[in-house]
């Protein structure tokens, strides 16, 4: 009898998961960029294996020859070998570009790697960051040898500097010397420790240089064209002394890095607040400031009937320059990239699809910088995005079980306000749950630890940050041009709501257990719980349509 039922349950398993895998596989069927953008990354993670592009390329071009092979019959099997032809070329695509950014160019800085005593001169890439020394990323433009022979070159070098008292530090852009000794980049020697020379590789960084005395570097100038990322740090110079005119250091520096992102300005007692609470994210900028940004200009833009081709132009435009404003980090220009895909598909006739627009960001910044796939920010930010994508629907039909739509003229404004209220609640609560359980896995495997009580602060702190990023804006451009607008603006909302969620980030860290240690789980454990998380969104998702 047990013999006779096993085949039963066995095609009654295999009939479930075939119905609970049919709906995500119809979406990817409709939407090709996604898997090419899927496969791309499969490509990068596997590039640096030095045969991985050939055989990649050739398992195509075999898919596709099997293809033409005449007495090969079966649409469905021919559909199916030229999709494979397709992610596997992709993949090889990925490959490729991985291996070239892990190749130095003929005048990299790194072919100077050695004993000698040398001077580079070069342009600051990255705003330094300041550690018991100073460490930013330098664009090589020419080498002086000990021989005193110069030599131009070209490649980045990552250096580290001895600050000086009452001495300017170098700042983005400057074109600064430093002497000493090109070495390569060092592997970690705490067991346990993060790979940082395979780190640098992956960003096309092939060496190190180290000042050890204030006397071995000078800023030989600053240049004055225009550069997107140095106007962005005039701009946030200028937001954090109008606001320090006009409130306290420490509430002024907290408004300027929750709207322009920084953490430079920020007290270590607070930085430390807004880790252990796990609101460390809203200091930086990132794509919910993007997605704040454009749903307030979108709110606007409606209300005003703006036609929906003017409506896709004023929003792309003012993300754009918000991303410019940023400073361009990584995480604000995928961002911009994702909201200016979704909004600009009217402009091409075509239907505005999320998963398509963070599949376009994902490949276009892979294809810039393939090292990003290893970047912990780059790996929440779209694991965020993709989750909130698939859990949404949910969320949303389920409050709308809950409260469903009311027509204004048969309530009152009280119950419409506390539909309102009750809405944006529960919208709040679900966006930081969802946040908090797709970002886990890889916070506990990046950092051994994980936020217990993220949901908490993000749903005391959503509020306030949507509301303080497009006023914080407003109230730097009054205080430029209208300075009395600007004190009220400042001084009654922007600093209120600023001491608002630091007293909230606080309080969530001083909460005991706030921060939950734990040991790394692998990325195999991480794999499988992003595969179960996706598993039982499908199964909610699919008896929510029944």
């Amino acid at each position: 009898m047990a013999t006779e039922l096993r085949p039963a349950r066995r095609s009654v398993v295999w009939h479930h998961l075939g119905a609970v895998c049919s709906g995500p596989a119809t979406a990817l069927r409709r939407r090709p960029l996604v898997c090419a953008a899927a496969c791309f990354a499969a490509g990068v993670m596997i590039g640096e294996w030095l045969w991985s592009a050939g055989i990649l390329m050739a398992v195509a071009l075999a898919c596709l020859v099997w293809c033409l092979v005449p007495g090969v019959h079966g649409i469905l099997r021919r559909a199916i070998m030229v999709r494979c032809a397709f992610g596997f070329g992709f993949a090889a695509a990925g490959a490729l570009r991985m291996q070239v950014q892990a190749i130095p160019g003929p005048r990299d800085i790194s072919r100077w790697i050695g004993p000698e005593f040398v001077t580079v001169t070069g342009r600051l890439a990255s705003e330094p960051e300041a550690r018991r020394d100073l460490r930013f990323l330098m664009s090589a433009q020419a080498i002086r040898r000990a021989s005193g022979v110069s030599e131009p070159c070209a490649g980045l070098l990552q250096c580290s500097i001895v600050p000086v008292t009452g001495r300017r530090a170098p700042r983005y852009g400057d074109i600064v010397s430093i002497s000493g000794m090109i070495e390569s980049p060092q592997p970690p020697q705490a067991p346990g420790a993060p790979p940082t020379d395979a780190q640098l590789r992956r960003h096309g960084i092939f060496a190190t240089m180290t000042a050890r005395y204030p006397s071995l570097w000078r800023i030989e100038s600053t240049p004055s064209r225009f550069d997107p990322v140095r106007l962005a740090l005039a701009w946030r110079d200028s937001m954090l002394r109008q606001f320090e005119h006009r409130m306290d250091r420490s509430t002024a520096a907290l408004a300027t890095g929750i709207v322009l992102g920084g953490r430079q300005s920020i007290a270590p007692d607070d930085v430390d607040a807004f880790t252990r609470s796990g609101l460390i994210h809203i200091v930086a900028a990132s794509g919910a400031n993007v997605a704040i940004l454009l749903g307030a200009t979108w709110l606007v833009a409606h209300r005003a009937n703006l036609a929906r081709r003017w409506e896709a132009i004023v929003c792309s435009a003012v993300v754009i320059a918000y991303a410019v404003a940023a400073g361009s980090e990584p995480s604000v220009v995928r961002a911009a990239v994702m909201s200016v895909m979704y909004m600009a598909a009217p402009l091409l006739d075509r239907d505005r699809d999320a998963p398509c627009a963070l599949a376009a960001a994902a490949l276009a910044s892979l294809a810039w910088a393939p090292g990003n796939l290893w970047d912990v920010g780059f790996q929440l930010s779209f694991v965020i995005v993709a989750a909130l994508l698939a859990v949404w629907p949910i969320w949303a039909a389920a409050i709308g079980s809950l409260w469903p739509p009311m027509r204004p003229a048969a309530s009152s404004f009280s119950e419409r306000l506390r539909r309102t209220l009750a809405i944006g609640t529960m919208s709040a609560v679900g966006v930081s749950a969802v946040a908090g359980l797709a970002a886990a896995p890889l916070t506990a495997q990046t950092f051994s630890a994980v936020p217990t009580l993220g949901i908490v602060s993000n749903t005391l702190a959503a509020p306030a940050v949507a509301f303080l990023l497009p006023t914080a804006l407003v109230a730097w451009l009054a205080c430029l041009v209208v300075p009395p607008v600007g004190d009220v603006i400042a001084q009654h909302l922007v600093g209120p709501m600023a001491r608002y969620v630091e007293s909230a980030a606080h309080w969530v860290s001083g909460i005991p257990g706030s921060a939950l240690h734990t040991s790394p789980p692998g990325w195999l454990g991480v794999w499988s719980c992003y595969l179960a998380l996706a598993a039982v969104v499908a199964i909610i998702a699919r008896r929510t349509a029944e």
